[in-house]
Order: C-alpha cells, then structure tokens, then sequence
C-alpha cells in the first residue's frame, strides 16, 4: 500500500518524481499525546569523507517536541544492487556530524536489516526530550584497512622515533582509535595519530612489530621490521644563519637517548664563541651579538648516550651567507 496509518504506526512511500528529495511529516502518537515528526529522504554523496553510502539517508526531525524520545523506524530500500548483511554497516548521524556505526547480526538489539527483501529496521530514533533534534540513518559500504608496507625502518637504539598514523595505515576516516599492536623487543604506542617507536638501550639487529586495524568492523594485520643500530652523534659541515627559516642554527644530531653533552666552537682565532650543555639549543652564528664573518669554526662535542662510555668528538663547520 501506498500509505497505511493506526495508532501505533505508520507506512510512507517516498515518491521521488524526478527530485532529489522528498520530505513526509508524519503524525505519531503515544498513549498521552499526539506528535508530528519531519521525515526526508535523500541522496549523500559524503563528500570529502572515507564513506560510501549504499543507500538514501533518512532524516528524521521533530516538528513539536514530545515528553517521549522513541522512534521505531523501517525502510524497504528496493536498491538493485544486491547489498549482504556481511558488507554493510548502520551509520547513524546525531546533530552536527556525530557518526556512530552500529554491524548488523542476528543477535543485535539495535539494528536488523533482512537482504532478501532490502528492509532496514531500527529500533530506537532517539530524540532529547522537550527539544528540536535530529537524527539520520543510512547504510553504508564496509571498508576493509589499507595497510601500507613502507621499507624497513632505520632506527638507533635507545631512539624514540615518531610516524605519522599514515605511514602504517591509510584510511582518512580516523581509525586511530581501532588499532591493536603486537611487539617484544621495541615499545610501540599511538597518541593522537601518531606512532611511537621507541628502542630499548643496549638493544641491537632486527626486530619486527605488528599492528592489527579495524575498520567498519573489518580486520586486517601486518609487521613492520626495524634495522636497531647502535647509537651515534652526526655535526653537520655548515649552516647558513640568514634569518631564512632554513638551516639557520647549527646543533649536533643526535641518534640514541642521550645522558650529557658539552658542545663548544671556536674562531679562528681560538677565541670560545658559543658553549652550551643543552645540546638542543644550538648556535645561531653569532658571537656578542654580532653575525659572524663566513669562515671555518672549531667544534669540540662531548657526549654520552646510555648505556655507552662517554665520547669525545672534534671537527669543522662553515657559515654560510
């Protein structure tokens, strides 16, 4: 039937008629009172989004807001496409843009959806009492994680070294927050995208970690390897303090978890232009606030990484202008 109406419940058929939309108000009532609900259904493309819808979204949003908060909702989706249970999810949409996506089984409270004749069913289309909310349902194409295989990761012991999420998984719909990981020798964390690798000091060879994604309720796993050397310190050959933001400052690299240094420079002359015990504070190429000629400098560099004796290095850097 086109339309069918009781006390308790009502059926709509969505005539589109060449429009993109269609909007019904539907009137429900409980036992207290009488309430009038705005349904739509339209097409979302979920632009600039790792979603891909599979069906229209519906939009439901109270006209005159009730005491009462539950809505009971179902929809033939007569789509041709063949959509299966195992390969598709519920995403439902609450005010502005708060996705939560909710798997279809036999067991689930929630949700029901029947592949043989397309009907999705819902249980609760909850709205805030007293006030004008809405919500949205539309079903969605699962989507399996993209794990990437980058090359083997290059790392010093005692090093703590940060990657971007991407660098291990692609999948622009944030799925951070469904990563497990799988380690022994090296500690591996995540923190608001980013990937911790951290080595233990002494630790040396290769090693392998894993990380297990999930996505629209879809896992899938792989290990990365890690070449563990022995940790080192690198001074760069010259430095160009131009106020350019490039290569402005010269500092000693560091690859290990580093106990002390002492870096100090020299003129030419033997005069001492720049010491300093923070090695993470570096010289900006001038000496009693005046911008050195360019010219070769002496670098004296003490240092000690744990674990390791102490060590001392000599050489020469260049300004550059």
């Amino acid at each position: 039937p086109i339309s069918y109406s009781s006390t308790d419940s009502s059926i709509i058929d969505f005539t589109f008629l060449s429009k993109i939309q269609h909007r019904k108000n539907v009137t429900v009532m409980d036992s207290v009172q009488r309430s009038t609900i705005s349904i739509k259904q339209f097409y979302d493309s979920f632009s600039n989004m790792a979603l891909v819808s599979k069906s229209r979204k519906f939009e439901f949003r109270h006209l005159n807001p009730p005491n009462w908060s539950d809505v009971k909702f179902a929809a033939v989706l007569d789509q041709v496409e063949d959509l299966s249970v195992n390969s598709i999810y519920l995403l439902k949409i609450s005010g502005t843009n708060k996705y939560s996506k909710i798997a279809f089984n036999t067991i689930s409270s929630t949700a029901e959806y029947d592949s043989v004749v397309q009907k999705l069913t819902y249980n609760y289309i909850n709205f805030d009492r007293g006030t004008e909310t809405k919500e949205a349902l539309v079903i969605m194409k699962r989507q399996a994680p993209i794990m990437r295989s980058p090359s083997v990761i290059d790392i010093h012991s005692g090093e703590t070294l940060p990657f971007p999420l991407s660098y291990f998984v692609s999948d622009p719909d944030s799925i951070k927050d469904d990563i497990t990981i799988s380690s022994t020798d090296v500690k591996v964390s995540i923190n608001g995208g980013i990937v911790y690798v951290t080595v233990p000091v002494g630790f040396t060879g290769n090693t392998t970690f894993s990380l297990t994604a999930t996505h629209d309720f879809i896992d899938a796993s792989k290990s990365y390897t890690m070449k563990v050397t022995p940790p080192r310190a690198y001074m760069p050959t010259g430095f160009s303090p131009n106020k350019d933001g490039l290569n402005d400052i010269l500092r000693p690299i560091f690859m290990g978890k580093l106990v002390s240094c002492n870096f100090i420079l020299f003129n030419r002359y033997g005069e001492k232009v720049f010491e300093t015990v923070d090695c993470l504070k570096g010289w900006d190429g001038t000496f009693k606030g005046v911008q050195q000629q360019p010219g070769a400098f002496v670098w004296i560099l003490n240092y000690q990484f744990e674990g390791e004796v102490k060590k001392e290095e000599k050489g020469t850097v260049t300004i550059i202008r």
